[in-house]
């Protein structure tokens, strides 16, 4: 009878020393920054397409309807909370490119925008993926914020690993 080795699963497995690791997990979270960027533009895409098929105008149509909204029911709050997510969609097209190209500005303002997205006044990066649950939502919402917590994290191990010039 042969008996399988017992492998310990704290230990790795192949001969590589830390330094390979660190790097390999460096690598992959330099090249998740520009895939973040990407995806962030997709979204606004998304969003602009779907505008298109109701045949409203990108944006415009949602700002005139919660400004109409806000003033119908007396409520200017609405109207902030309006003008708040269009800000958040215009920073979104800021950061997108700069995550694509790399720079430390366009992952810092991602992170500015990370509130908005948990209270859903802008969808969350990952929205899109969401209908892979179809009728299940409450999982379909827990896997959405639990990615958005991932990009978070990657976000922020990377604007560790970078060096900061002070400009």
């Amino acid at each position: 009878m042969l008996i399988p080795p017992k492998i310990d699963p704290l230990e790795p497995h192949m001969e590589v020393t830390g330094d390979y690791q660190y790097t390999m997990n460096k690598n992959v979270i330099q090249k998740a920054i520009p895939l973040i960027g990407l995806i962030d533009l997709i979204t606004i895409c998304l969003v602009s397409y779907s505008s298109f098929m109701k045949g409203e105008i990108p944006f415009i149509t949602s700002l005139i309807s919660g400004l109409e909204s806000g003033m119908s029911f007396g409520i200017n709050s609405l109207f902030i909370l309006g003008m708040l997510g269009h800000l958040v969609f215009i920073t979104i097209l800021l950061s997108g490119p700069l995550q694509l190209y790399g720079k430390r500005l366009g992952v810092i303002i991602s992170l500015t925008q990370v509130p908005f997205r948990f209270i859903l006044v802008v969808p969350p990066t990952f929205y899109f993926l969401g209908s892979m649950f179809g009728d299940y939502k409450v999982m379909s919402i827990v896997f959405m914020f639990a990615l958005e917590v991932l990009k978070v994290v990657i976000q922020i191990k990377w604007l560790k690993d970078q060096p900061f010039s002070g400009r």
